[in-house]
């Protein structure tokens, strides 16, 4: 963390303005990926649509593959980025191992037959519960690499992602806390109205990251764009 603090002190204004230009580009193809990963897994996730393809191999191969596609362009992006700040690469990785843990799940489950039925059915939820933890551990890393790179451009931004990785851990812990207690039988209704908050609280911070992407790709942008002036603006 250092390291990156130094560099970013290094920098002059015009190559910060450079940097800031090259970024915005590829935040803004972040953004738009990653809605597009969003979308497709939501419609294939609403109960409707997942009788249809959850019994057609054809379409969960489809279906993962197109979610995969965009799950891939997501970690390019972040490869792309990592010329400015290498933990951008870790995030990549990181983001990569969720994608094929999370995408798999579903081809598993609809290879569930016969004799192979339990042993699809334990890979496919193996890969659900191991998919949640990378999820987690990618938004840390993301998070925690945004903090660094927007240090020299907006406190406003930065302080955001700060807070966006705040309410990652407090979900990821809440989880770890309410999932054991649901099967504890005096307090599982308790732990029950605890999921529930949780869940809720999730959706909000999954729309939270669109929007966050969004303004550091308009801030960047922002940045790239002002006149010279003594300071950069932190705002």
């Amino acid at each position: 963390m250092d390291n990156d603090v130094t560099e970013n002190e290094k920098l002059t204004r015009a190559e910060l303005k450079i940097r800031c230009a090259d970024m915005a580009v590829k935040f803004k193809f972040l953004f738009i990926v990653t809605v597009v990963s969003f979308v497709i897994n939501f419609i294939l996730t609403i109960p409707m649509f997942m009788t249809i393809w959850a019994l057609n191999l054809v379409l969960v191969i489809v279906y993962v593959s197109l979610k995969m596609l965009a799950d891939v362009m997501i970690a390019i992006i972040l490869f792309t980025l990592s010329k400015h700040n290498a933990g951008y690469k870790v995030s990549g990785i990181i983001y990569l191992i969720y994608a094929v843990l999370f995408n798999t799940s579903p081809l598993f489950l609809a290879l569930a037959s016969g004799q192979n039925a339990k042993i699809m059915v334990l890979l496919s939820e193996g890969g659900k519960l191991s998919s949640t933890l990378f999820s987690f551990l990618y938004h840390i890393q993301l998070s925690t690499t945004m903090m660094l790179v927007f240090e020299p451009v907006s406190l406003a931004v930065k302080v955001a992602w700060r807070e966006f990785r705040q309410w990652n851990i407090y979900i990821f812990v809440g989880s770890l806390i309410c999932t054991p207690l649901m099967f504890i039988p005096w307090v599982k209704y308790a732990a029950l109205i605890g999921a529930g908050i949780i869940t809720t609280a999730s959706f909000i911070v999954l729309i939270w990251r669109f929007t966050i992407i969004f303004k550091s790709y308009k801030m960047m942008e922002k940045f790239s764009r002002q006149e010279e002036s003594p300071t950069p603006p932190h705002e």
